[in-house]
């Protein structure tokens, strides 16, 4: 458990102890600055949470590590570049999730047609997710727009695992589309993620 494991005061067992013995070997060092990135939209707000804790907590007495955050991949571009190229006074902080709810690959491209996006639901077959959304009025497909009932021959092609390629979903947009149907769509495939995932691991 997680909570025994931090409650543990010996530095080899104690993640905790680990973390804040880095920090200050780095503070030390002159790395002022803590930038905590996030790869998920949902831990946008732990990205928040962990600089109102940090600044509260150490910016006192003219000194401290100043916290900041990045949502990646939209601050890819501006701040990514920063963290590259930038003053070397910082260093990265990035929460790892083991076992998240579910496990979302895209699979398109930035070259693609931006009204199409091919995604996959790792551990989830496409056809459990398509037979969902179908019931909900959503209609979707497994394969690429000339070879349908079939899997993505370019998916294959390009040499995807086969867990991607048996989960893959394609979602084609029209300018008929509005952004309720867009967010109808978001709701129900939150809830098939949740919905089936739970049912996937009885």
């Amino acid at each position: 458990m997680a909570e025994e494991g931090y409650n543990d005061d010996k530095l080899k067992y104690n993640e905790c102890y680990q973390y804040a013995v880095v920090r200050n070997i780095l503070y030390s060092q002159g790395k002022t600055t803590e930038v905590f990135a996030n790869y998920e939209p949902k831990m946008h707000y732990m990205t928040e949470w962990l600089k109102q804790l940090y600044g509260e907590s150490e910016g006192k007495d003219k000194k401290g590590i100043f916290p900041a955050g990045i949502d990646l991949t939209t601050d890819l571009h501006s701040m990514g570049q920063y963290m590259q190229d930038g003053l070397r006074n910082l260093f990265e902080t990035v929460v790892s999730i083991e076992e998240p709810k579910s496990n979302i690959t895209i699979n398109s491209d930035e070259d693609c047609l931006p009204y199409i996006i091919n995604f996959s639901a790792v551990g989830l077959r496409s056809e459990t997710l398509l037979h969902f959304l179908a019931e909900r009025g959503i209609y979707v497909s497994s394969g690429s727009a000339c070879a349908k009932g079939q899997k993505s021959h370019v998916l294959a092609a390009l040499g995807l695992p086969e867990n991607i390629t048996d989960s893959a979903i394609r979602i084609s947009f029209s300018e008929e589309n509005s952004k309720e149907d867009i967010d109808v769509l978001i709701k129900c495939l939150e809830e098939a993620l949740l919905t089936l995932a739970r049912k996937s691991k009885k």
